[in-house]
């Protein structure tokens, strides 16, 4: 694998290389396939919240719960990005190198 390769600062090898793996796999752009998650995921956490409130739950506690959802998932969805972009990076570098 890439055992030779520097790590990044930002994010540990093992993600990298999981990426790497998984879009070798799929056969396509792990890029699209991650914003397509992170599109699909933030919608329903909207959709609930939006359901929760319209149901009459509490619209500043599920408004907040709703927030610190998408923050934390969005959160986590940024840190795999730039482990997919390292990724990315990773395996054009390769390619000019040989």
């Amino acid at each position: 694998m890439s055992t030779n390769k520097k790590p990044v600062w930002f994010c540990p090898r093992e993600v990298i290389d999981h990426n790497r793996d998984l879009a070798r796999i799929a056969h396509m752009d792990i890029r699209k396939l991650k914003a397509i998650k992170a599109l699909v995921v933030s919608l329903a956490i909207l959709g609930v919240a939006a359901y929760g409130i319209h149901s009459g739950g509490d619209p500043t506690t599920i408004s907040w719960l709703g927030l610190a959802g998408l923050l934390l998932v969005n959160g986590i969805e940024v840190g795999e990005l730039l482990a997919v972009m390292s990724a990315a990076r990773d395996d054009t570098s390769g390619e000019e190198d040989s």
